[in-house]
């Protein structure tokens, strides 16, 4: 299990994540909070692919927007949500999965950083 070496905000809407082994990922906060890991977000996921009806996910206020970003040990992250969301914790792996899957490229970034 692989540590960040740094975690950092980038704009309004990323988070930018470099790894010791030099990987060097931004991720949007709505990918972030989509792959959530709690068993709460799990469940839903796990309905939503169970179900023979669509189900459009309900956007609440503020949910892909981070409040604040707590280390939990020397293992994960703890991020909490502005809609009050704050139940997943992110293990090293678990964000490097997530890293790997979402990473922008650097045009990616540069449009959203270019909506603020």
């Amino acid at each position: 299990m692989m540590a960040p070496s740094k975690i950092e905000r980038k704009g309004d809407y990323m988070l930018r994540i470099l790894w010791k082994d030099g990987f060097d990922s931004t991720i949007r906060l709505k990918d972030m909070r989509f792959e959530c890991p709690c068993a709460k977000c799990e469940a839903d996921k796990e309905a939503k692919h169970k179900s023979p009806m669509p189900i459009i996910p309900l956007h609440k206020d503020g949910m892909n927007t981070l409040t604040k970003l707590e280390k939990v040990g020397n293992y994960a992250i703890k991020p909490v949500w502005g809609d009050g969301h704050d139940l997943g914790m992110y293990s090293w792996d678990t964000l490097r999965n997530i890293c790997t899957k979402y990473t922008m490229s650097d045009k990616e970034i540069e449009e959203l950083l270019r909506k603020k």
